[in-house]
């Protein structure tokens, strides 16, 4: 029998860092690999390099799999992305990469874990007003905290709202049972007989906005969500509320939320902006109630490892006929990052 032939596209320290020996190994087993040495690879190189290769692992910085990619990809049957989202990776349309039967999948389910943690810290320490209360005991003695004006909270037993229920949400509700929180979801794609089943409650967007004193948003960037949360939405979020953001920044209208921030009605954890990074003399860089982290959601180094893991363990499964865990369709592409 053939072996079928793979390339790793991540080259590099994220290569080594995917791939340990362990990873290594066990992707030698499945198939004959050629590791890229080249880190800035255009989507020209990668089409010099894929004839005769059945499976190609893809990661962060992996060039866009563009017309010319794939046809000249002849033998190609399956793209392992050993990171999240791929939409920038696909041709345009993206149609023009499932046509031609070509199957795809990510680690998404990996990163999903990682976002939901960042998302559970960011929103414990806004509760806290962590944000503000570092930057008070560089220049006071400030001390006892908790009587201060700041109002500190707690995330145990409140109502929680999540708009967006994608994997991200489901690790999110998992790391949320021992805080005892009543959670409610906003989604145009889940039933409330499916969502209720986890113990979320399925709301309207309105309903969650003004009455969860704290708000995640994990919805995918489509264009039925950009800006999703505009400005008249904002205000219906109560005074003193939480609203943390791991998604993408565009699913904010990003000068209202500043313009609530700035009147102190809000705290904000964020992760992701519109545009990426803000600009230099934006607000959010400065403002003593917002929590700013440079779009680190995901698996942190020394974990990158298990996306690896997963990428392969995927390829095994595919080489085998089994069904894929993280794979993704033409359909679920349409709701998801």
């Amino acid at each position: 029998m053939i072996r079928p032939k793979c390339l790793v596209v991540p080259a590099g320290v994220l290569q080594r860092q995917l791939f340990p020996p362990s990873v290594r190994e066990h992707l030698d087993q499945l198939a004959d690999v050629v590791y890229s040495d080249r880190e800035d690879l255009s989507s020209s190189d990668l089409a010099a390099m894929l004839p005769g290769h059945r499976a190609v692992i893809t990661g962060w910085g992996s060039p866009k799999l563009t017309t010319e990619v794939l046809d000249a990809a002849e033998h190609l049957a399956i793209v392992a992305h050993a990171a999240g989202s791929v939409r920038f990776m696909l041709p345009d349309p993206p149609e023009d990469f499932f046509r031609r039967g070509l199957r795809i999948t990510s680690a998404t389910r990996i990163m999903s874990r990682y976002v939901a943690e960042l998302s559970l810290c960011l929103a414990i320490a806004c509760l806290r007003r962590l944000p503000r209360f570092r930057e008070d005991m560089k220049q006071s003695d400030l001390w006892w905290g908790t009587h201060s004006d700041l109002n500190p909270d707690t995330l145990i037993e409140q109502r929680v709202g999540i708009v967006g229920l994608g994997s991200i949400a489901w690790e999110l509700v998992r790391l949320l049972e021992p805080f005892g929180c009543e959670i409610w979801g906003y989604s145009r794609h889940m039933t409330a007989e499916a969502t209720a089943a986890s113990g979320v409650q399925l709301v309207g967007l309105e309903e969650l906005l003004s009455g969860c004193p704290i708000i995640f948003l994990l919805a995918a960037v489509r264009p039925d969500t950009m800006k999703l949360i505009d400005r008249e939405r904002l205000k219906l979020i109560p005074d003193g509320s939480v609203i943390i953001n791991t998604a993408r920044g565009a699913l904010v209208d990003e000068e209202a939320l500043i313009e609530e921030l700035e009147a102190g009605r809000l705290w904000a954890g964020l992760d992701v902006t519109e545009p990426e990074p803000p600009a230099a003399d934006s607000a959010l860089r400065t403002l003593p109630n917002v929590l700013l982290t440079p779009h680190v959601g995901g698996p942190v180094p020394s974990r990158y490892w298990e996306m690896g893991a997963f990428v392969v363990e995927e390829l095994g499964r595919f080489f085998l006929g089994e069904e894929l865990q993280g794979e993704i369709t033409e359909r679920r592409l349409e709701g998801i990052a």
